[in-house]
């Protein structure tokens, strides 16, 4: 793997969990679940995408590509397409010798298409390995 997205949010009574992962090949692999009220009401390993926003939103992110702004995920379940936006600032960013990993913390706002949308917390990374 060479890139990897990986998050979570709390917002009203939904919680999510993505991964977005991208292989030295091109393939891009995702797992997610979303819970409403604590039960699991999906649990997918296909039919979600997490892409950066803002500034740096190159996708697939190259070897220059700075953090993003955000992330926008998309995730499509049997009770409709459910999206969600991230923004927040940098929580922890090591140095490292290869590669590199950012942390962020902040909003998160979504819901299903057509319906409510609410907002709370998230927590979420980018890792990277030589790009």
């Amino acid at each position: 793997m060479k890139s990897w997205y990986w998050g979570h949010g709390h917002l009203g009574p939904y919680s999510i969990i993505w991964f977005d992962t991208l292989n030295y090949d091109g393939t891009e692999k995702v797992n997610g679940y979303l819970a409403h009220d604590g039960v699991i009401i999906s649990v997918s390993c296909s039919g979600l995408t997490a892409r950066p926003t803002g500034a740096n939103s190159t996708y697939p992110p190259t070897s220059t590509t700075g953090n993003p702004g955000g992330f926008h995920i998309v995730y499509e379940t049997k009770l409709g397409t459910f999206v969600a936006d991230v923004s927040g600032p940098i929580a922890w960013e090591p140095a490292l010798p290869v590669g590199g990993y950012t942390r962020w913390a902040g909003q998160i706002t979504g819901g299903f298409v057509g319906q409510k949308k609410y907002k709370g917390s998230s927590v979420w990374e980018w890792i990277r390995f030589t790009l």
